[in-house]
């Protein structure tokens, strides 16, 4: 158990007990890392254990909620991490699944192992795991881990739902000596999952119904793409039709992905789509959406964000940058794509003031011909069987050669491009895009 020795600090407008010896820069380390470093995001179920991404140990959270978890990060970082481990990421990964199991296998029911079964019905795949006969807990994780390890479904996200587990349960082998089937684990979780598979449906089409149809732009043309790699999205493409025959259009990413980064996406995307319809300009619609949510992710989580807004009689698009990846320019008089960078830091950051004094207001001027790009970063981190990257330059040659033909042929060609590179290989993260031609 990790001793705290409580000393209070303020992050995001929220009080925090921190150890008495825990000097200013281990917080400013913690939370910056928090916020831009994936490897540092790796937490086990609702926030019950964090991942540490230098010695990999599980440390569990010492009392309830985000509080509780980062007393004992920072206890942890003070006084019993030993330092940095050599690790590619796939011992961080390893890990991380490990505690994920182990947290699943006490918890949740669909994912037991009861005391009379010999193997472990997999709720992703349907397929029966040999546990060992002792069924410890540590051998029953090991076994599972080298399971999923294997497991499409698991890899992409998927449930074989209350329905499918229940009929997976009935045809299942009775344990040895006439112990009970399968049906006394599935019983248990079917239900529940049924109805946990019907809420995600429900929760899918209100998630894509926040999202407005891009508008007919005389002299432009709009297209978008949006794909989740699970039931839930954290990532939104919104457009708002502001006065004076301007358009507003926007793309945000939230912290990882799911029930949780669903939550906030809706979220972001209405206060968003309420503030723009202000016609408050593209600094301040981004600016008052941090004040509106700062408090509320209270420094944990964080949305990436660009806001844009098209004047179609300048052919002027004015626009802010908060944290997200680079806009692309493909100009159609030098066949280049330049990568646009403003300044500006994510949206969720505690320091409001900071927030504004940062967020810079771009103004780019198209030509005939143009196209501007907005992406996630879930598109060009997508990896294929080897771990490697789609990555921005490969992203930028099939704007090279494909721009000309469109918006819309051209997220057609780069998603067919992405899915030839992926080889099979499952989405990890949420991917979407926004491209807006200049008619020549």
């Amino acid at each position: 158990m990790v001793v705290v020795r409580p000393r209070v600090a303020r992050l995001g407008g929220t009080e925090y007990p921190v150890p008495v010896n825990a000097p200013p820069s281990v917080l400013d380390h913690l939370r910056a890392k928090l916020a831009s470093d994936p490897a540092w995001q790796r937490f086990v179920g609702a926030g019950e254990a964090w991942i540490c991404p230098d010695c990999r140990a599980t440390v569990p959270a010492v009392g309830p909620g985000p509080t509780g978890m980062l007393q004992a990060m920072q206890a942890h970082r003070i006084e019993t991490c030993p330092g940095p481990v050599a690790d590619d990421g796939s011992l961080l990964r390893a890990s991380h699944l490990a505690a994920i199991t182990r947290h699943r296998l006490d918890h949740d029911p669909v994912w037991q192992v009861r005391p009379s079964a010999q193997s472990w019905l997999c709720p992703c795949c349907l397929d029966a795991v040999a546990v060992p006969a002792d069924r410890a807990l540590s051998g029953c994780v090991e076994a599972v881990v080298a399971h999923l390890a294997t497991c499409a479904d698991h890899a992409r996200g998927a449930s074989a739902g209350g329905a499918r587990l229940a009929e997976a349960a009935e045809r299942a082998v009775p344990a040895a000596g006439g112990g009970a089937s399968w049906m006394d684990v599935a019983e248990a979780g079917a239900a529940a999952a049924a109805d946990r598979d019907h809420d995600l449906s429900r929760a899918r089409a209100v998630q894509l119904a926040l999202m407005r149809d891009a508008p007919a732009v005389a002299g432009y043309r709009f297209a978008t793409r949006y794909e989740s790699c699970t039931e839930i999205s954290g990532d939104f493409n919104q457009f708002i039709t502001l006065g004076n025959g301007k358009v507003g259009f926007a793309q945000g990413d939230v912290s990882g992905h799911g029930v949780q980064a669903g939550l906030i996406m809706a979220m972001a995307n209405k206060i968003l789509e309420l503030y723009a319809a202000q016609n408050l300009g593209t600094k301040e619609v981004v600016a008052k959406v941090n004040d509106a949510l700062a408090r509320d992710l209270g420094g944990r989580m964080f949305i990436t964000m660009t806001y844009a807004e098209l004047d179609p009689a300048t052919r002027q698009v004015r626009w802010v940058r908060a944290g997200h990846n680079p806009t692309l320019l493909h100009r159609h008089a030098s066949g280049r794509t330049e990568r646009l960078l403003p300044k500006g830091m994510m949206v969720g950051t505690p320091n409001i003031g900071i927030f504004r004094q940062i967020l810079v207001e771009e103004t780019t001027q198209l030509e005939p011909g143009d196209t501007f790009l907005l992406f996630t970063d879930g598109l060009t981190e997508a990896m294929d069987a080897h771990d490697e990257e789609f990555g921005d330059d490969r992203l930028s040659d099939v704007i090279a050669r494909h721009a000309t033909a469109g918006p819309q042929i051209l997220i057609d060609r780069i998603f067919a491009e992405l899915e030839t590179f992926r080889q099979g290989r499952p989405m990890a993260d949420d991917a979407s895009l926004i491209v807006l031609g200049v008619d020549p």
